[in-house]
């Protein structure tokens, strides 16, 4: 009898709660968020600054493709260099003349189009009584172009 009564005063087992999900505070999902929204800002920037490019590389495939390679698109494209190099090297790349211009457009395509080739144009010769044809100076730049302005 001892042993029945001794059972019937033990209370059931209480199995320990059921584990849930600690609530995730609002401040964390708003910081979340806010770092998302901050990252697809950057994402944004990074793809507009390469519009840039595209366009130019347009322009330059533009120029070229104009009949009778008229002069004055000489002066338009250098024109388009300077936009070049301010978004790529800087404005002190930009106001550059001369040989050292020469050079540094060579350094921002990476080629020696301007300082042995072509593009030797582009620096005192652009104002020149008798400019060279215009053609195929522009078809080597916008071919340069095409090739180097990633």
């Amino acid at each position: 009898m001892e042993t029945e009564e001794l059972l019937e005063r033990m209370r059931d087992l209480a199995l320990p709660p059921i584990p849930t999900a600690a609530p995730v505070p609002w401040g964390f999902l708003i910081l979340a968020a806010l770092a998302l929204a901050a990252l697809g800002a950057l994402l944004a920037l990074r793809l507009r600054s390469r519009d840039w490019r595209r366009e130019a590389r347009a322009q330059f495939a533009a120029l070229a493709a104009q009949p009778g390679g008229r002069p004055e698109a000489l002066t338009e494209a250098a024109r388009l260099l300077r936009r070049v190099a301010l978004k790529s090297a800087g404005p002190e790349a930009a106001r550059l003349t001369g040989e050292p211009w020469l050079q540094r457009l060579d350094e921002i395509f990476g080629a020696d189009f301007f300082t042995s080739g072509a593009g030797r144009v582009f620096g005192a010769e652009l104002y020149a009584a008798d400019p060279p044809p215009a053609g195929p100076i522009l078809e080597g730049l916008a071919a340069l172009a095409r090739r180097r302005i990633a």
